[in-house]
């Protein structure tokens, strides 16, 4: 009969598109399988990257410090004049710890000018000595130059035998008390503020309370492109970025072997040092002896304090936009 025979032929269609749909089923159910396969080696493989904020509060790798000494450990002969105006010759009795000039940084975590001075200030330290825990640190993403790459000093020991280091972040990244500055210090860091008519600001770090450095070398805008491997590949490609932070690594370190009497002599005889350190004001010191009396450098005292006045004006403005 037709109607039969037209029955069994939409049966037969009806099974041959089940079958198909099966098998597509099928084949996108194996695909789908070998995706999620492809993509868990891949992820294992290739972790996806940790947004910068990932890492503060966190132990600087391994790798990075070794970049850091390897770094520290070879001279360069780069200087720049407008750093030398910066250093202020305090000229008091020399502060040091077991013969050694004890050096003071006060800063905080969201001070995008202490995150630029900590890049100089930490390779040249690693000059004389070698740090332990050495944490990533973001300044403020509410300040200008939001989430500038740096350090924090917060968990950090330094060794050296050549200099003593203390170090106090007063202010954390949210601005609220981290660590209280003593009132030795303070006396120090009001006092200079005071004789300039300004008020406390960061960085500001005391060399044996001979010689100060009270504001920064390079602006934040220089580094806020960049994470902390990059900075580093800036600064072994000597880029302009990786030339100016080797000049204030050199500045400080200037500094440095002018108060621990040029030791030690692999570091303070280049002559990039020497050169330096022989444009520094007052007299020779050492662990038994205080700076010769001499007369503050007029101009630099000038100098700076224009810069430290600048750097309290943009920093109260900076706050009052976060």
């Amino acid at each position: 009969m037709p109607g039969k025979k037209l029955r069994k032929k939409e049966q037969k269609q009806a099974r041959k598109t089940r079958n198909k749909r099966a098998l597509y089923l099928s084949v996108l159910a194996g695909v789908v399988v070998v995706v999620i396969i492809l993509a868990s080696v891949w992820s294992s493989l290739f972790p996806p990257a940790k947004s910068l904020a990932a890492y503060i509060d966190t132990p600087i790798s391994s790798s990075l410090y070794s970049s850091l000494q390897q770094i520290a450990s070879t001279p360069t002969s780069y200087t720049n004049s407008s750093y030398a105006k910066d250093i202020v010759f305090y000229n008091h009795t020399p502060w040091f710890v077991g013969g050694k000039p004890l050096v003071v940084f006060i800063g905080a975590e969201y001070c995008p000018y202490c995150a630029s001075l900590r890049w100089s200030l930490i390779l040249s330290l690693m000059k004389f000595g070698n740090f332990t825990g050495l944490e990533y640190m973001l300044s403020s993403s509410s300040d200008i130059a939001g989430n500038t790459p740096t350090f924090t000093f917060v968990n950090a020991t330094y060794t050296s035998p050549y200099v003593a280091l203390q170090t106090f972040e007063n202010k954390n990244r949210d601005y609220q008390l981290l660590q209280t500055v003593p009132s030795n210090y303070t006396n120090v860091w009001d006092g200079f503020a005071s004789s300039i008519g300004s008020q406390p600001g960061y960085p500001f770090v005391i060399f044996a309370d001979e010689y100060l450095l009270p504001t920064f070398f390079i602006t934040p805008y220089r580094y806020d492109a960049y994470n902390w491997t990059q900075i580093v590949a800036q600064i072994q490609d000597n880029t302009t970025l990786g030339v100016m932070i080797q000049a204030g690594a050199n500045q400080i370190t200037s500094v440095l072997c002018k108060l621990d009497n040029n030791k030690p002599a692999s570091v303070c005889s280049a002559s990039a040092i020497q050169s330096l350190e022989a444009g520094l004001p007052g007299g020779h010191s050492g662990s038994a002896e205080s700076l010769a009396t001499g007369k503050t450098n007029t101009s630099a005292q000038m100098w700076v304090a224009v810069q430290y006045t600048q750097i309290a004006w943009m920093r109260n403005i900076s706050e009052k936009i976060r």
